[in-house]
């Protein structure tokens, strides 16, 4: 397992470090306290990710697609995530870059979850990411229109196979590749897309959809991931977290004990 290129800093420490109380402090316990604050700022972005917060308390950022569905939910596990005590005076949180298989192939591919992490916490723009690669659909769709439920139905074609899926029919339909056959009998709304599922089945539409996206093409068009800035604490929560820490200085650390500093 080998560390994110891209890491996330903690916040600035020097407010908290102003205490004589700290100043004083040999640099072994001094290092002690800070690599107990960058986790502490750890167990914080946890606890927002399980709140769907941002650092400020703001709820995150919708998914664009409106299904609701949380957001970053595997990105704070404690196997991604680490602590450097830099100096007497920083200490940094990271990420892991880790080695693992493709689902689709089974081939190694480098997770980067750094870069991931970096991009929610600054927003795609601001994080310096060149664009994304979009597909140039021929039809406008409001994912927002896709029941979930249609997903979580087993629907049969006339022939006796499983329909495709709703996310399938979406995108035959904002692709406006479907089967001459099909062409022109298609009802509006969510109708349109359970028309779909029972006219077309699941290994079709996988070929559909592939023959449609290569003939329509992509284009780079800019990342639009908003800001979701899930890590960090401010110079006021951090004051909380240096008297816990600095009166336990000496004895073993575990972040669960100090839940309750967390907000």
């Amino acid at each position: 397992m080998a560390k994110s290129a891209i890491q996330i800093e903690t916040p600035d420490f020097d407010g908290v470090l102003g205490g004589l109380s700290l100043l004083m402090l040999p640099p072994a316990r001094k290092r002690r306290f800070l690599a107990r604050q960058a986790r502490m700022v750890i167990a914080q972005a946890q606890k927002n990710v399980r709140d769907q917060k941002t650092i400020d308390g703001a709820p995150f950022v919708p998914r664009a697609d409106g299904s609701g569905r949380p957001m970053l939910r595997k990105l704070t596990k404690s196997k991604w995530l680490g602590v450097k005590v830099m100096n007497d005076d920083e200490a940094q949180v990271y990420f892991y870059s880790k080695k693992v298989k493709d689902r689709q192939n089974g081939k190694d591919v480098w997770r980067n979850q750094g870069a991931v992490a970096n991009k929610h916490q600054k927003g795609g723009k601001a994080a310096g990411w060149p664009g994304v690669r979009q597909i140039n659909y021929r039809r406008r769709l409001d994912g927002s229109k896709v029941p979930t439920r249609l997903n979580r139905e087993n629907v049969k074609t006339a022939a006796g196979y499983p329909g495709c899926s709703a996310n399938q029919a979406a995108m035959l339909l904002r692709l406006d590749y479907l089967p001459p056959k099909l062409r022109g009998k298609v009802p509006a709304g969510a109708a349109g897309i359970r028309f779909v599922m029972r006219n077309i089945h699941r290994g079709l539409a996988g070929k559909l959809i592939a023959a449609g996206i290569e003939k329509r093409g992509k284009t780079m068009g800019p990342d639009r991931t908003p800001a979701r800035p899930f890590l960090g604490a401010g110079t006021r929560q951090r004051q909380i977290w240096a008297s816990a820490l600095l009166r336990d200085i000496d004895g073993s650390f575990k972040a669960k004990n100090y839940i309750g500093l967390l907000k």
